[in-house]
Protein backbone atom coordinates (compact mmCIF):
# COMPACT_ATOMS: atom_id res chain seq x y z
CA UNK A 1 0.00 0.00 0.00
CA UNK A 2 3.00 2.23 0.78
CA UNK A 3 4.30 1.63 -2.51
CA UNK A 4 1.42 2.05 -4.39
CA UNK A 5 0.97 5.56 -1.97
CA UNK A 6 4.45 6.30 -2.71
CA UNK A 7 4.52 6.28 -6.63
CA UNK A 8 0.83 8.06 -6.28
CA UNK A 9 3.13 10.60 -4.56
CA UNK A 10 5.35 10.77 -7.30
CA UNK A 11 3.53 10.62 -9.93
CA UNK A 12 1.94 14.37 -7.92
CA UNK A 13 5.16 15.59 -7.71
CA UNK A 14 5.98 15.04 -10.95
CA UNK A 15 2.77 16.31 -12.78
CA UNK A 16 3.05 19.28 -10.15
CA UNK A 17 6.42 19.60 -11.89
CA UNK A 18 5.67 19.92 -15.13
CA UNK A 19 2.80 21.95 -14.71
CA UNK A 20 5.25 24.31 -12.88
CA UNK A 21 7.54 23.99 -16.13
CA UNK A 22 4.81 24.74 -18.37
CA UNK A 23 3.68 27.59 -16.58
CA UNK A 24 7.04 29.39 -16.15
CA UNK A 25 7.71 28.94 -20.00
CA UNK A 26 4.13 30.64 -20.72
CA UNK A 27 4.88 33.07 -18.29
CA UNK A 28 8.13 34.32 -19.85
CA UNK A 29 5.89 34.07 -23.45
CA UNK A 30 3.73 36.41 -22.02
CA UNK A 31 6.38 38.58 -20.62
CA UNK A 32 8.37 38.45 -24.41
CA UNK A 33 4.77 39.57 -25.77
CA UNK A 34 4.25 42.13 -23.20
CA UNK A 35 8.18 43.68 -23.61
CA UNK A 36 7.22 43.73 -27.52
CA UNK A 37 3.86 44.99 -26.95
CA UNK A 38 5.61 48.47 -24.82
CA UNK A 39 8.22 48.79 -27.34
CA UNK A 40 5.56 48.89 -29.92
CA UNK A 41 3.46 51.13 -28.05
CA UNK A 42 6.70 53.55 -27.37
CA UNK A 43 6.96 53.43 -31.35
CA UNK A 44 3.46 54.36 -31.61
CA UNK A 45 3.93 56.96 -28.99
CA UNK A 46 6.81 58.45 -30.77
CA UNK A 47 5.74 58.05 -34.14
CA UNK A 48 2.29 60.08 -33.13
CA UNK A 49 4.75 62.97 -31.64
CA UNK A 50 6.53 63.57 -34.42
CA UNK A 51 3.03 63.57 -36.38
CA UNK A 52 1.81 66.17 -33.81
CA UNK A 53 4.86 68.11 -34.67
CA UNK A 54 4.74 67.81 -38.53
CA UNK A 55 1.17 69.36 -37.74
CA UNK A 56 2.18 72.18 -35.65
CA UNK A 57 4.73 72.49 -38.40
CA UNK A 58 2.23 72.93 -41.20
CA UNK A 59 -0.33 75.20 -38.99
CA UNK A 60 2.05 77.47 -38.68
CA UNK A 61 3.23 77.18 -42.08
CA UNK A 62 -0.26 77.14 -43.31
CA UNK A 63 -0.53 80.58 -41.07
CA UNK A 64 2.38 82.26 -42.88
CA UNK A 65 1.18 81.18 -45.87
CA UNK A 66 -2.43 83.04 -45.18
CA UNK A 67 -0.59 86.22 -43.89
CA UNK A 68 1.73 86.29 -47.45
CA UNK A 69 -1.33 86.00 -49.09
CA UNK A 70 -3.08 88.59 -47.46
CA UNK A 71 -0.24 91.17 -48.07
CA UNK A 72 -0.04 90.15 -51.46
CA UNK A 73 -3.60 90.94 -51.68
CA UNK A 74 -3.04 94.25 -49.84
CA UNK A 75 -0.45 95.06 -52.49
CA UNK A 76 -2.45 94.11 -55.37
CA UNK A 77 -5.11 96.83 -54.07
CA UNK A 78 -2.07 99.32 -53.48
CA UNK A 79 -0.82 98.68 -56.87
CA UNK A 80 -4.13 98.91 -58.59
CA UNK A 81 -5.03 102.32 -57.10
CA UNK A 82 -1.13 103.44 -58.39
CA UNK A 83 -2.04 102.14 -61.84
CA UNK A 84 -5.33 104.09 -61.75
CA UNK A 85 -3.65 107.48 -60.43
CA UNK A 86 -1.35 106.68 -63.54
CA UNK A 87 -3.64 106.43 -65.96
CA UNK A 88 -5.47 109.10 -64.47
CA UNK A 89 -2.23 111.38 -64.31
CA UNK A 90 -1.31 110.52 -68.49
CA UNK A 91 -5.34 111.35 -69.01
CA UNK A 92 -4.71 114.82 -67.54
CA UNK A 93 -1.21 114.73 -69.22
CA UNK A 94 -2.54 114.25 -72.27
CA UNK A 95 -5.25 116.74 -71.72
CA UNK A 96 -3.12 119.77 -71.19
CA UNK A 97 -0.47 118.90 -73.19
CA UNK A 98 3.29 118.29 -71.90
CA UNK A 99 4.96 121.08 -70.16
CA UNK A 100 7.36 123.30 -72.87
CA UNK A 101 10.90 123.58 -73.11
CA UNK A 102 10.74 126.68 -71.12
CA UNK A 103 9.11 125.58 -68.40
CA UNK A 104 11.30 122.36 -67.67
CA UNK A 105 14.01 124.96 -67.66
CA UNK A 106 12.30 127.06 -64.89
CA UNK A 107 11.54 123.91 -62.66
CA UNK A 108 14.78 122.88 -63.24
CA UNK A 109 16.68 126.10 -62.54
CA UNK A 110 14.23 126.12 -59.11
CA UNK A 111 15.65 122.72 -58.04
CA UNK A 112 19.33 123.99 -58.57
CA UNK A 113 18.95 126.75 -56.92
CA UNK A 114 17.05 125.61 -53.82
CA UNK A 115 13.99 127.73 -55.37
CA UNK A 116 10.34 127.65 -55.94
CA UNK A 117 8.66 126.89 -59.03
CA UNK A 118 5.98 129.47 -59.35
CA UNK A 119 3.08 128.22 -62.05
CA UNK A 120 3.21 130.29 -65.25
CA UNK A 121 6.68 129.65 -65.56
CA UNK A 122 8.50 131.56 -62.75
CA UNK A 123 11.40 130.83 -60.28
CA UNK A 124 11.15 132.63 -56.26
CA UNK A 125 14.74 132.66 -54.93
CA UNK A 126 15.21 133.86 -51.67
CA UNK A 127 17.35 137.10 -51.47
CA UNK A 128 19.26 135.91 -48.47
CA UNK A 129 20.66 133.26 -50.49
CA UNK A 130 21.71 135.15 -53.43
CA UNK A 131 23.29 138.27 -51.30
CA UNK A 132 24.39 139.03 -48.08
CA UNK A 133 22.31 141.24 -46.01
CA UNK A 134 22.09 144.86 -47.42
CA UNK A 135 24.17 143.62 -50.66
CA UNK A 136 23.65 143.86 -54.40
CA UNK A 137 26.54 141.21 -54.92
CA UNK A 138 26.45 137.93 -55.85
CA UNK A 139 27.38 135.41 -53.88
CA UNK A 140 30.07 132.81 -54.91
CA UNK A 141 27.07 129.61 -54.87
CA UNK A 142 24.58 131.69 -56.63
CA UNK A 143 26.87 133.18 -59.62
CA UNK A 144 27.53 129.12 -60.20
CA UNK A 145 24.18 128.22 -60.28
CA UNK A 146 23.14 130.98 -62.52
CA UNK A 147 25.78 130.35 -65.27
CA UNK A 148 24.25 126.52 -65.17
CA UNK A 149 20.83 128.01 -65.70
CA UNK A 150 22.71 130.74 -68.73
CA UNK A 151 23.97 127.95 -70.50
CA UNK A 152 20.66 126.11 -70.30
CA UNK A 153 18.88 129.09 -71.98
CA UNK A 154 21.40 129.61 -74.62
CA UNK A 155 20.26 126.31 -76.01
CA UNK A 156 18.62 125.92 -79.52
CA UNK A 157 15.51 125.17 -77.94
CA UNK A 158 15.38 127.79 -75.29
CA UNK A 159 16.54 130.71 -78.34
CA UNK A 160 12.63 132.10 -78.14
CA UNK A 161 12.15 132.47 -74.28
CA UNK A 162 12.21 135.94 -72.66
CA UNK A 163 12.80 136.23 -68.62
CA UNK A 164 11.98 139.26 -66.64
CA UNK A 165 14.23 139.40 -63.17
CA UNK A 166 12.16 141.16 -60.42
CA UNK A 167 13.87 142.29 -57.35
CA UNK A 168 11.72 142.58 -54.04
CA UNK A 169 12.43 143.74 -50.53
CA UNK A 170 11.19 143.72 -47.21
CA UNK A 171 9.63 146.79 -45.69
CA UNK A 172 12.52 147.72 -43.03
CA UNK A 173 14.02 151.01 -43.83
CA UNK A 174 17.24 151.06 -45.30
CA UNK A 175 20.02 152.01 -42.45
CA UNK A 176 23.31 150.60 -42.65
CA UNK A 177 24.29 150.64 -46.81
CA UNK A 178 24.42 152.63 -49.77
CA UNK A 179 21.19 152.33 -51.21
CA UNK A 180 19.18 155.08 -51.02
CA UNK A 181 15.30 153.27 -50.20
CA UNK A 182 14.22 149.54 -50.71
CA UNK A 183 13.24 150.13 -54.06
CA UNK A 184 16.91 151.29 -55.02
CA UNK A 185 18.30 148.33 -53.43
CA UNK A 186 15.67 145.56 -55.57
CA UNK A 187 16.67 147.18 -58.29
CA UNK A 188 20.16 146.64 -57.75
CA UNK A 189 19.42 143.11 -57.26
CA UNK A 190 17.71 142.31 -60.02
CA UNK A 191 20.28 143.72 -62.12
CA UNK A 192 23.06 141.91 -60.66
CA UNK A 193 21.02 138.44 -61.99
CA UNK A 194 20.13 140.29 -64.97
CA UNK A 195 24.01 140.56 -65.41
CA UNK A 196 25.09 137.28 -64.07
CA UNK A 197 22.97 135.46 -67.13
CA UNK A 198 24.11 138.03 -69.49
CA UNK A 199 27.80 136.89 -68.55
CA UNK A 200 26.89 133.48 -69.46
CA UNK A 201 25.46 134.07 -72.90
CA UNK A 202 21.98 134.71 -72.54
CA UNK A 203 20.99 138.06 -75.33
CA UNK A 204 20.97 141.01 -73.66
CA UNK A 205 17.53 141.26 -75.78
CA UNK A 206 16.25 138.56 -74.67
CA UNK A 207 15.68 139.77 -70.96
CA UNK A 208 15.30 142.66 -69.21
CA UNK A 209 14.50 144.00 -65.26
CA UNK A 210 11.89 145.28 -62.55
CA UNK A 211 12.62 146.62 -59.19
CA UNK A 212 9.30 146.49 -56.68
CA UNK A 213 11.04 147.26 -53.35
CA UNK A 214 8.75 146.13 -50.63
CA UNK A 215 5.91 147.20 -52.42
CA UNK A 216 4.58 143.78 -53.61
CA UNK A 217 5.19 141.38 -50.57
CA UNK A 218 4.37 137.80 -50.14
CA UNK A 219 4.02 137.72 -46.51
CA UNK A 220 3.51 139.91 -43.38
CA UNK A 221 6.62 142.09 -42.60
CA UNK A 222 5.56 141.88 -39.16
CA UNK A 223 7.70 138.85 -38.11
CA UNK A 224 11.15 137.68 -38.71
CA UNK A 225 10.13 134.89 -40.88
CA UNK A 226 7.64 136.92 -43.21
CA UNK A 227 10.39 139.74 -43.96
CA UNK A 228 12.71 136.65 -45.18
CA UNK A 229 9.82 135.39 -47.43
CA UNK A 230 9.29 139.09 -48.83
CA UNK A 231 13.24 139.49 -49.96
CA UNK A 232 13.38 137.73 -53.02
CA UNK A 233 14.16 137.93 -56.86
CA UNK A 234 11.71 135.85 -58.84
CA UNK A 235 12.60 135.25 -62.95
CA UNK A 236 9.81 134.84 -65.01
CA UNK A 237 8.79 133.79 -68.64
CA UNK A 238 7.51 136.25 -70.53
CA UNK A 239 6.26 136.64 -74.25
CA UNK A 240 8.41 138.16 -76.66
CA UNK A 241 8.15 141.88 -76.05
CA UNK A 242 6.74 143.46 -79.18
CA UNK A 243 9.36 146.42 -80.06
CA UNK A 244 11.68 143.18 -80.55
CA UNK A 245 9.27 141.30 -82.82
CA UNK A 246 8.67 145.19 -85.26
CA UNK A 247 12.64 144.65 -85.94
CA UNK A 248 13.16 141.46 -86.04
CA UNK A 249 9.98 141.87 -89.06
CA UNK A 250 11.95 145.09 -90.23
Amino acid sequence: MRSKGAIGLLILVVLTLALASGCTAELRKLKGANQQLVAQREALNKEIAELEAQLAREKQSKGELEAQIRKLETDVDYWKGQAEAYNDAIAEYREIGAPGIGEQMMRDLADEMGGVYLEGGGVRLASDVLFDSGKATLKEAAVAALQRAGEAFRTREAENLYLRVDGHTDSQPIKYSKWKDNMELSQARARSVWLELRKSGISPERMFTAGFGEFVPIDENSTKEGRANNRRVEIWLVPRPAAVEVEAAG
